[in-house]
């Protein structure tokens, strides 16, 4: 249950309250590294509108458009 509080349970992306208590260690593997980290937090506007209206399946499909552009451009570890 502890892993869902942290993560969407679509797709394993971490959110918002996954994110925070890994922040110190992204920052210290950036600065051993010394390669930049870029760190990416996305809120996708009008998903809720989108499930209301056409269903929680539609609203998946829209979800992962952003994120195949995401992960196509970025190295993105989920």
């Amino acid at each position: 249950m502890g892993i869902l509080a942290l993560s969407d349970e679509l797709d394993g992306v971490y959110n918002r309250r996954g994110f925070w208590p890994l922040r110190t260690a992204i920052e210290t593997r950036g600065g051993r590294s010394g390669r930049a980290i870029l760190v990416f937090f996305a809120d996708v506007d009008g998903l809720k509108q989108i499930n209301d209206k056409f269903g929680h399946k539609e609203g998946d499909l829209h979800w992962f458009t952003p994120r195949t552009v995401l992960e196509k451009t970025f190295r993105i570890r989920t």
